[in-house]
Parts: structure tokens; C-alpha cells; sequence
């Protein structure tokens, strides 16, 4: 018996669930490329920056393709997305809508520097007097924001836990409180 075929089209949860995904990675990316644009003023520093973006995407889209074709979705789950849906079809249209954003976001930070600089970030990059300072300077981001997403929402976790945790012995505490302040009533008496 042959294995079912895979499915060539999203469902409507899934069509859901894209937007959702689409629109988490327009509002990170564009809000790295805004404060980049807003607190980056010196030139070697923004055209490094911009050469992270994108960097890591087509070898993240690749392992991602290979995890989903498995059944792994880590990268969608580290990053706060259910899997109860997922496909390796709808994690490939998951990376196509990633991989806009960071382009639009490109785009943004490219059209500012002309703006800012009056230079073509590109032919700035790409030229060799240039080359050595780009190399020194340390960039503003480390990685695209969605990249980033996942240990910032691991963070959270932790934090939200510790908050939970602090409010569990507080609650712990005043109950021991009660008890103790009842045993010395009973037994003072």
C-alpha cells in the first residue's frame, strides 16, 4: 500500500495560522529594522547589521524543511506556535512569509541608509576601502528577530515560572502564617 499522498493545499486552520505566523514576523522584523533605523547612527555599525539579516535564513530554511519532512516542528514551538497543525507544507509557506519579511525589512534598512548616508548600502559594502572597517565594526543585532524570538519566549517562560513560584511560597507563607497564629490561640490558651 502506498503512503498517502501529501497534501498540496492548507486547510483553513492552517490558512489561520500562517496569517498569525505572517503577521509575527512583519510586525519583529520590521520593529528590528525601526530600532535599528532609530538608535544606530554610526555607518560601519548599520551596513554590519544589515549584513546579518538575513544571514542564517536559507540555512535555518533548510533544517527547517528537513525537521518538518521528520515531524519536528522545534523551530515553530521554541517560538510559541502550536503544532497541532502543522505540515511540513504549511512550515514551507511558515519560512516563504519569514523569508518576505526579512526582505522587506532589508529593503526598509537599505532605502534609510540611502536616505541617512546618501550612499547605496551595497556599493558601500562591497567596497574594499570599506572592507576592513565593516570587519572591526560590531553590529547592532546579532540575527533576524524571529531567530531571536526563541530565546526571548524561552526567557519569558522562565520568568513567568519564577514570578509563579514567587507567588506560590508567598501564598505558602501566609497559610503557615494562619496556621501557626491559630496553633499559638489554641495551645496559649
Amino acid at each position: 500500500m502506498a503512503p498517502p499522498a501529501a497534501a498540496t493545499q492548507l486547510t483553513a486552520e492552517q490558512e489561520a495560522a500562517l496569517e498569525e505566523w505572517r503577521l509575527l514576523c512583519q510586525t519583529l522584523e520590521r520593529a528590528q529594522g525601526d530600532h535599528l533605523v532609530q538608535n544606530c547612527r554610526e555607518k560601519y555599525q548599520y551596513a554590519k547589521t544589515y549584513m546579518v539579516y538575513g544571514r542564517e535564513l536559507d540555512h535555518t530554511a533548510i533544517e527547517v524543511k528537513q525537521a518538518a519532512i521528520r515531524g519536528d516542528y522545534s523551530f515553530f514551538t521554541d517560538r510559541g506556535i502550536s503544532v497541532h497543525c502543522m505540515t511540513p507544507l504549511l512550515a514551507d509557506h511558515m519560512m516563504k512569509a519569514w523569508r518576505v519579511s526579512v526582505a522587506s525589512k532589508r529593503a526598509f534598512v537599505a532605502d534609510m541608509f540611502m536616505k541617512r548616508f546618501g550612499e547605496d548600502i551595497e556599493e558601500f559594502i562591497g567596497t574594499p576601502h570599506n572592507a576592513s572597517r565593516l570587519i572591526m565594526a560590531v553590529s547592532f543585532d546579532q540575527r533576524d528577530a524571529i531567530q531571536g524570538l526563541a530565546a526571548w519566549t524561552q526567557n519569558k517562560l522562565a520568568a513567568a515560572e519564577i514570578s509563579q513560584l514567587r507567588a506560590d511560597v508567598l501564598h505558602l507563607r501566609q497559610q503557615i502564617e494562619q496556621l501557626s497564629q491559630f496553633i499559638h490561640e489554641r495551645l496559649g490558651k
